[in-house]
């Protein structure tokens, strides 16, 4: 039966290149039914037709920032076209799934027919290594991008090394774009860079490098020192100075303050004002946002923006099942990827900032208040989606509603801006 409009869950996970920019998003998107344990395949139509209409409701440009979006899409059913020729076909990637029944000619035929004709209207299309399969040549021949997946290959095995460098010699001499899924490690990662993917896909970014005992960036230290100030009610003439001391900091909180419209229509021109107009407890969210910006790493960027989704998407999910402490799960889903932001251990650069223990606690140890919601979105990242339904029920939230608030937390960390230091230096001289 199909699901109706209201059914819908959707997740983004980054695509990014070896210097570890982002290329692009994959949305995901799952429909649940009464059994969350039922089949969870992308099985019909309506699922496509509800992520656009979702899309719709939102600034789709801002959602991706710039980038590509790869959505997955079922091509066997009639209807299956007519929902992606209203896509931007200059932003969408359109991984095309496997048939339900996967040695059915006449549906692998089916499906190619109408590959051919999207790919006709500009459309880039992309393959699982299914189009290795002999069956599925015509597949591989009109597909423009290949998606690997890290679980088929063992590293440690000449025979698996020899049919990944197999793939990868077909498609690099037939000009496909490379992608490997699933590439959760930092190890991993470096392994799967001497086969030149032209693209990696997995949280392997979110994952610290190299473990220091200390904080060792002047930048971080200083926002560190704001944050503990602020928690400890310190007066706005302490704050401004520290402030002012770091003509970066000025900037970034000007400019995310403006840019999503904290002055109710007003210019924010002065940390003076900006002060005043914050108070010291909505200072404290917009500090933390700021400390998130600080680029300690390479590839930092990618591990904020997560970081802000986390947050936004936990305030906004706390908010509507009734919480009050909406400033407690922010904090709670910013800091929980603390150790990957300063690549210091999480429990070292937790103890370095003045927070409540609960907190701590929800991020080092899965108790208190806080930790529930924490793994309901670690969940959507990785698309554990029994387990995301399962949280959904525990806390009486609708599908429709986390997929709203999910896009509504991207839209608003994208609003904030990030620049590159290059461009960020230009702006403040």
């Amino acid at each position: 039966m199909a699901q109706n409009q209201t059914s819908i869950v959707t997740a983004r996970q980054p695509i990014l290149n070896h210097k570890m920019e982002v290329f692009g998003y994959e949305f995901f998107y799952r429909s649940s039914t009464k059994d969350s344990t039922s089949n969870i395949r992308h099985t019909a139509e309506s699922d496509t037709s509800t992520i656009i209409n979702l899309f719709s409701n939102f600034n789709l440009d801002r959602l991706l920032a710039g980038k590509k979006a790869s959505l997955n899409c079922v091509l066997e059913h009639d209807e299956s076209i007519s929902s992606f020729e209203m896509l931007n076909k200059e932003n969408v990637i359109l991984e095309v799934q496997e048939p339900s029944d996967p040695k059915n000619k006449n549906i692998i035929e089916n499906i190619y027919q109408k590959m051919l004709i999207l790919k006709d209207k500009g459309f880039t299309i992309a393959g699982s290594e299914i189009v290795f399969d002999e069956k599925y040549k015509s597949w591989f021949d009109v597909v423009n991008m290949v998606k690997f997946k890290s679980i088929n290959y063992d590293l440690q095995n000449n025979l698996s090394l020899e049919k990944l460098s197999k793939y990868v010699k077909l498609c690099k001499t037939n000009n496909k774009i490379i992608v490997m899924e699933m590439v959760e490690s930092q190890n991993q990662f470096d392994l799967y860079k001497k086969f030149y993917f032209d693209y990696y896909q997995g949280f392997f970014f979110s994952k610290p490098i190299n473990l220091s005992s200390k904080i060792t960036n002047p930048a971080l230290e200083v926002m560190i020192k704001l944050i503990n100030l602020v928690n400890n009610d310190a007066d706005f003439t302490e704050l401004e100075y520290v402030i002012k001391r770091d003509p970066t900091i000025s900037f970034k909180l000007l400019r995310y303050l403006n840019a999503v419209g904290v002055g109710e229509g007003e210019k924010i021109n002065n940390l003076k004002r900006a002060l005043t107009i914050l108070g010291s407890k909505k200072l404290l969210k917009w500090v933390t946002i700021l400390f998130s910006s600080i680029k300690a790493k390479s590839g930092l960027d990618e591990v904020a923006k997560t970081a802000l989704i986390r947050a936004r998407l936990m305030e906004l999910l706390a908010e509507e099942i009734g919480e009050k402490d909406l400033d407690g799960y922010f904090i709670t889903g910013l800091f929980s990827l603390l150790d990957a932001m300063l690549d210091v251990d999480l429990d070292v650069s937790l103890n370095s900032i003045d927070i409540s223990q609960e907190i701590k606690d929800s991020i080092l140890k899965n108790k208190g208040k806080f930790a529930k919601m924490l793994n309901l979105v670690k969940y959507i990242e990785e698309g554990e989606w029994i387990d995301i339904f399962a949280s959904l029920y525990f806390f009486n939230i609708k599908n429709e509603v986390l997929s709203e608030k999910y896009l509504e937390a991207i839209e608003w960390t994208e609003k904030l801006d990030f620049l590159p230091d290059e461009e960020e230096n230009q702006l403040l001289t």
